[in-house]
């Protein structure tokens, strides 16, 4: 008796072990994923970033369902990602997007990125740019004082 006993324990000891190598690689492939920058062709902005275009955006977004895990306000605080338990970007916060193009968002809005389905079988290209003006403008709103005479 004494003898399975101390096998069930190693064997749970060992499943233990297992489990928690398992939990590092995902976490590890997992953070290489949401920081890896996309090689986007350096497409030229064929919609001007106008309040138009901005409001056009917006209303895709909202269609769309973008706001359900990016939140009303960018703020990556939607009622579906934090139900889901996503990590969605902040993009109010001008430093997220401060390194990315405008060829980088329309590429990750029209190819998906992450748990964020693609919208390119769905929109027309007119449409993916008014989202990017859509993104950058929402940054713009919380940009300080000297950031925003540099726009």
């Amino acid at each position: 008796m004494k003898r399975l006993l101390r096998w069930i324990g190693v064997g749970a000891g060992v499943l233990v072990v297992l489990g928690a190598v398992a939990y590092a690689v995902i976490y590890v492939m997992s953070e290489r994923i949401f920081g890896r920058h996309y090689d986007a062709p350096a497409s030229a902005l064929t919609v001007p970033s106008d309040a138009a275009s901005i409001a056009e955006g917006r209303r895709l977004a909202t269609l769309r369902g973008c706001l359900g895990c990016h939140g009303k306000d960018g703020d990556g605080k939607g009622e579906v990602g934090a139900d889901m338990k996503l990590k969605v970007s902040d993009l109010s916060d001008p430093a997220t997007l401060k390194d990315r193009t405008d060829g980088e968002l329309f590429y990750i809005i029209k190819n998906g990125k992450g748990d964020m389905p693609p919208e390119g079988t769905r929109l027309k290209s007119d449409e993916l740019w008014s989202l990017v003006n859509y993104v950058r403008s929402l940054a713009k709103k919380n940009a300080a004082p000297e950031d925003k005479k540099r726009q």
